[in-house]
Order: structure tokens, then C-alpha cells, then sequence
């Protein structure tokens, strides 16, 4: 009788671990809100990409764009890929700057788009091209089709600010390892949208 005990408390006890662990799992594939706001959208994408830092970012255009206009603030654009050296460098040794860092955080809305990434879109996030009429499937393919067609660039990393209307504030910049440089470059984009915006 008592080892039949001991048997069903042992199970009762892993099914919870499971169970937890499940929600857990569950919890962390959800979207989230960003930072200040109710009113922005959720973050799509959040289970399968990064931000470095604790930054919190999305990681869809269009998403972060209207973020940008109900919370009245500057929108930075970050290209970037899995695979970029230079990439992880500029993270590490420049984005990493308590300045530069608070400044992201606290001032911009910021979107991170892998231009690498092979994640297959859901049927509606996938777009047709205006160049060719093909279907984009592939998350990266979007991003770099998005870049191409809206900022006339293929480069990563690269970094622009836009304001909520989607017309380039400031950049782009590119691989930049000074502080100093990248910090002008993120308080150009700043001044310009508060002078647009009386603030």
C-alpha cells in the first residue's frame, strides 16, 4: 500500500514538471507587448529570433512601424544575419555602450530583421514581389526584399532611422566600430523626428 502511494505521488509529481515545463514553452513562443505601450502590436517572432542586450525589439516591419506611430517615437531599423562577424562585433563592442544602449532602449522603437534566416512565413505574412510576382516565403528572403525595395540597399549590418511615415531620418550606417560616430548617428535621426513633431 505504501510503495502504491509513494508510485502515485512520484507520478503525480513528474506529470506537474511536465506540465510546467509545457506552459513554460508555450509562454515563451507567444508574442509580447513592447515596452510603453498597450496600444502597439504584439511582437511577432519573438520564440524564434534574438535581440542582443535584453533590447526589446520585433522583429516585423510593418509591426514595429506602427509601434513607432502610437508611441511617438523615432523608428530603428536593424538589418542584420545569423552568420554576420561583422554583425556580433558592432553588438559586442558598440551596441553594448551604456549610452548608445540606454539611448535604443528608452528613446526608439527598434526592429532587428534577419535577412538570413530560413524560417518558412505563415500564409499571411508572406508577400508577392513587385518584381517578379512570386509569392516570398521565407522570413529572410521578406527582409531582403524589404530592404532592396524600401531602403535601396542590400548591405548588413546597416542601420537607419525613419519616422512614422517611413521616410529615412538619418543613416544609413554600416559596419562602425566608433561609439562616437554611431551615437551623432542616432541622435541626428532623434533631433530630426522631435523637430517633425514639435517636441
Amino acid at each position: 500500500m505504501r510503495n502504491t502511494m509513494m508510485k502515485i505521488m512520484i507520478t503525480m509529481i513528474i506529470s506537474f514538471l511536465i506540465a510546467s515545463g509545457c506552459n513554460s514553452q508555450n509562454n515563451e513562443s507567444k508574442t509580447t507587448y513592447v515596452s510603453d505601450t498597450l496600444k502597439c502590436p504584439e511582437i511577432s517572432y519573438s520564440y524564434y529570433f534574438r535581440s542582443p542586450h535584453e533590447i526589446n525589439s520585433y522583429y516585423d516591419f510593418d509591426e514595429g512601424l506602427e509601434c513607432s506611430k502610437v508611441s511617438r517615437k523615432p523608428y530603428l531599423v536593424y538589418f542584420t544575419g545569423h552568420l554576420s562577424i561583422d554583425a556580433r562585433q558592432m553588438e559586442a563592442e558598440v551596441l553594448s555602450n551604456k549610452e548608445i544602449l540606454n539611448s535604443i532602449k528608452n528613446e526608439f522603437v527598434i526592429t532587428i530583421l534577419y535577412v538570413d534566416s530560413r524560417l518558412i512565413l505563415k500564409t499571411e505574412k508572406q508577400i508577392i514581389s513587385k518584381t517578379n510576382g512570386d509569392t516570398i516565403k521565407k522570413y529572410g528572403l521578406k527582409q531582403a526584399y524589404i530592404e532592396n525595395t524600401k531602403f535601396n540597399d542590400k548591405k548588413y549590418p546597416a542601420f537607419f532611422i525613419m519616422d512614422s511615415n517611413g521616410q529615412i531620418l538619418s543613416g544609413p550606417i554600416y559596419f562602425e566600430l566608433d561609439k562616437n560616430t554611431f551615437f551623432e548617428f542616432l541622435e541626428t535621426g532623434k533631433k530630426k523626428y522631435n523637430e517633425q513633431n514639435n517636441k
